[in-house]
């Protein structure tokens, strides 16, 4: 008797193990960049304190960066685009950007066309199709990415790093 309650217990919880370690075909792993993230910093050029929110999902990604004002945030930059991630490293392309005022009055929304390239790197700083790596411990994603658009990401270019 107590040999089969023993073997009855060994293949439940064989069982539950295998079922805990299974997906189903549906079923895909969610990637641990996808979330919310936010960063702040001080930026020395505009002598003001920045906020960057940067909203992943698996395929595409939407930012805003805001500047203080007072003991509010105002929106400045908003720009989104798709993502292809492969193990840790990604290629990610600006596809839309909305630049507002100070009132948050949209002064300038642009997509992909002839001149798009120009107006992202004026207003971002870097390039709209661009190439990095991510790093991820938990609450912290940390991203290196290609800011002059060489294809490369050397010393500290773009290193930048999100919280949850």
């Amino acid at each position: 008797m107590k040999l089969n309650v023993r073997i009855l217990t060994l293949f439940l919880l064989m069982f539950f193990i295998a079922e805990s370690c299974s997906k189903s075909e549906n079923e895909e792993a969610v990637p641990n960049y996808v979330g919310t993230w936010e960063r702040t910093w001080h930026d020395e050029e505009l002598d003001a304190n920045l906020k960057q929110v940067l909203i992943l999902e698996a395929l595409a990604f939407n930012s805003e960066i805001s500047v203080q004002s007072g003991d509010a945030y105002v929106l400045s930059k908003k720009f989104s685009g798709t993502l292809a991630v492969v193990d840790n490293t990604l290629e990610a392309q600006i596809k839309k950007l909305a630049v507002f005022s100070e009132n948050e009055i949209v002064l300038n929304i642009r997509e992909s066309d002839s001149s798009f390239g120009a107006d992202v790197f004026a207003h971002l700083s870097i390039h709209p199709v661009f190439v990095g790596v991510w790093f991820f411990v938990p609450g912290e994603l940390t991203l290196r990415l290609d800011m002059d658009g060489d294809g490369s990401v050397r010393g500290d270019e773009g290193l930048f790093v999100f919280q949850k």
